[in-house]
Order: C-alpha cells, then structure tokens, then sequence
C-alpha cells in the first residue's frame, strides 16, 4: 500500500518549498544521492509497507526512487562535501516517543513543523530546550521539520 506524504509537481513549487536551494539530497538505506533542483519536473515522498520512500520526476522524462529514507534536505551549493557541510545533521531519540522528542543538530528553541504522514501539517512551534512535547498526539508515524531536514518519528 502506498501513501503520498507529500507531491510537488512543478519545478516552481519545488523551489519555492525548497526556499530557492540549489539541490535535494536524498539519505537513505544504501546511500546519499544529490540532485539538482532545476532538472526535476516534480518530487513525491510517500510511504510504502512501513518505509518511507521518494520518488524524483525529472524535466527529461527519467524518474528515481529511493527506499527507506532517512533524511531529505535541501542546499544552496552544488558542491556536494560543501552541502554535506552545510546540511543539518539532526537526531531524534526516543523513536519511538511517548511523551517528549529529543532533537539534537539544531537550536535548542528552532522552529519545528509537525506534518501527518499524509502531508498535512499538525502544528509549527519552537522547541523547548531542544525537546518537543509529543504527548498529545494519537499512535501514528510523523514528519517533523526543522529548517531544511525532515525526519520521521513514531508516537507510541
């Protein structure tokens, strides 16, 4: 069964999500793959069989996919060891969560928004000394956002 977490179909709305960045990086199970934002047509992350997985549309007609992915991010260079640097490593523990998430990589108060699985976004708040309470949200799997970085996390 296959869930669309989230579809940009044109090139405009990509680069507008992705704040005018130059390239999407892609970590996943058996690497790190870069592409350059000009030459996708449209980007879809989804969520297949409890892993979640983009698919990359590109300008030429040729598509990639990627399963189990960890971390999508966007950069504004097309060096690939200066976006590497520039990305930010984020860790979240406990996965899965109950009551509070750690966030660690980031500001202890950035700015954090909560998306459903579907896409939909829950709430956008700070961070509380780099933990974000969780408490009030149903058993589920979760997207959050902190700058450029989206991570998965489970609410038990």
């Amino acid at each position: 069964m296959k869930r669309i977490l989230l579809c940009l179909a044109a090139v405009a709305s990509l680069a507008a999500f992705a704040e005018e960045k130059r390239q999407v990086e892609v970590t996943y199970l058996d690497g790190v793959d870069r592409y350059e934002i000009s030459l996708l047509r449209k980007m879809q992350l989804y969520y297949e069989e409890e892993s979640p997985c983009v698919r990359l549309f590109f300008i030429d007609g040729s598509l990639a996919e990627m399963s189990g992915v960890r971390v999508v991010a966007f950069n504004a260079t097309a060096s690939g060891l200066a976006a590497a640097q520039e990305r930010v490593q984020l860790a979240v523990y406990p996965n899965p969560a109950a009551e509070t998430l750690v966030l660690e990589g980031c500001e202890p108060d950035a700015a954090v928004t909560v998306f459903t699985i579907g896409g939909s976004v829950l709430a956008t708040r700070r961070l509380d000394g780099g933990a974000l309470h969780v408490g009030g949200l149903p058993q589920g799997v979760y997207l959050i956002k902190v700058a450029d970085t989206i991570v998965k996390f489970t609410k038990k």
